[in-house]
């Protein structure tokens, strides 16, 4: 667990520090919530979205996918595949969108039955921000950030890999 947010954290940091040229992308999500975890295939998404702004091999095989938006880029969304099938998808709500108010989410998966829960504090300096609201049998997680009452996040994850359901925190900017 700490070797991927290792990885992950200097995955972000190298990024950061580089410009990265982003490519045009029909990504909405609409199209993100019609991927199909444990069956899209990675030649199927570049098909929709076309090819990923950043691809980084990670441990068991996995593969991450970054696509970037915005005059300075920033994370929109996130895949991970495993064995060429998505594995998990994250999307990165920006300020303002209308998806970034928990009662619209909650309109908009009518069926979900949100189950609310805490992360770990796992910093003694430092409680975390943040609250996920989860869906097992939709396989759906929302990042809820406490401080401003805003969705950040919207994320799907195979059942099989738990770690990979777990959003980002925060919406990394570079």
């Amino acid at each position: 667990m700490v070797r991927r947010v290792v990885t992950f954290l200097l995955l972000l940091i190298s990024i950061s520090c580089s410009h990265l040229p982003t490519n045009q992308h029909n990504i909405n999500l609409s199209a993100v919530e019609n991927l199909k975890i444990d069956e899209t295939t990675m030649v199927q998404t570049e098909e929709i979205f076309g090819k990923p702004d950043i691809s980084e091999s990670l441990e068991n095989g996995k593969v991450a996918w970054l696509y970037l938006e915005g005059k300075i880029p920033s994370t929109r969304l996130s895949l991970v595949f495993k064995n060429q099938k998505l594995l998990a998808s994250n999307w990165f709500i920006d300020e303002g969108e209308k998806e970034s108010d928990l009662s619209k989410i909650q309109d908009r998966y009518p069926s979900a039955r949100f189950v609310k829960s805490e992360p770990e504090w796992t910093n003694s300096h430092a409680a975390p921000n943040y609250v996920i609201y989860s869906d097992a049998k939709l396989k759906l997680e929302v990042i809820l950030q406490k401080s401003s009452n805003k969705v950040s996040a919207i994320g799907w994850g195979s059942e099989d890999d738990q770690e990979s359901r777990k959003p980002a925190k925060v919406k990394y900017e570079f």
